[in-house]
């Protein structure tokens, strides 16, 4: 399994397409591990079985975002991490089809996250709750823009959220989505509606690493 935990590793950041008969270029602090025309995202790991600090975090942010830069990416959680390049070649193998699929799926889609925060005036109507009715016509309207959508637990920085979500957006609709995130701010005025992005697509990739 992928998840295995041992002396040491390799740990996937993701996998991104390369032509066949091309090197993948420069994959920065990260290596590639190919199959065919997948390229997983890697670094040896000495141990695999402390715990992740924030250093860990944000290089897996800097490969999986770099790649993103270059074209589609298939997001690894963080921590993932095999026992060596031949069992990751091995899942790569067993789950081409579905690495493969995944990546025409998410090319040319990146990800916005919209979280919608209470914008208080008076203690009144700060301590009045937003319907859901508002909340939900917020989320379905920016779902008929977007091709994919999804609820998320509410974030709490810098306000506290009601709401967050993440939307999959081809990248061509992104001002059309910028444009509407205004639009529903400018119809509920007592709400903040704050988006970021655009992002690797990190919540509408799912890898199975099951054996």
């Amino acid at each position: 399994m992928a998840r295995h935990v041992a002396a040491s590793g390799v740990r996937l950041f993701g996998v991104m397409s390369v032509a066949r008969d091309s090197d993948g270029g420069h994959p920065g602090e990260a290596s590639l591990v190919r199959t065919r025309d997948l390229a997983a995202l890697v670094k040896q790991v000495p141990d695999s079985r402390r715990d992740l600090d924030d250093a860990d975090i944000d290089l897996h942010q800097r490969v999986v975002e770099s790649a993103f830069e270059r074209g589609g990416v298939l997001p690894a959680p963080c921590g993932t991490v095999f026992r060596n390049a031949e069992q990751l070649r091995r899942w790569m193998e067993q789950n081409y089809i579905a690495l493969s699929e995944g990546l025409q799926f998410v090319a040319g889609r990146s990800e916005a996250r919209v979280h919608i925060a209470r914008r208080p005036t008076t203690e009144a109507e700060a301590s009045t709750p937003a319907t859901s009715a508002v909340l939900t016509d917020c989320f379905r309207t920016l779902r008929r823009v977007s091709s994919a959508a999804m609820t998320l637990p509410p974030v709490h920085d810098p306000e506290p959220a009601l709401f967050s979500a993440a939307f999959l957006l081809d990248r061509e609709r992104w001002a059309e989505f910028e444009t509407t995130v205004r639009s529903l701010a400018h119809r509920h005025a007592g709400l903040i509606l704050r988006q970021t992005g655009p992002w690797p697509p990190y919540d509408f990739v799912r890898l199975d690493f099951e054996p």
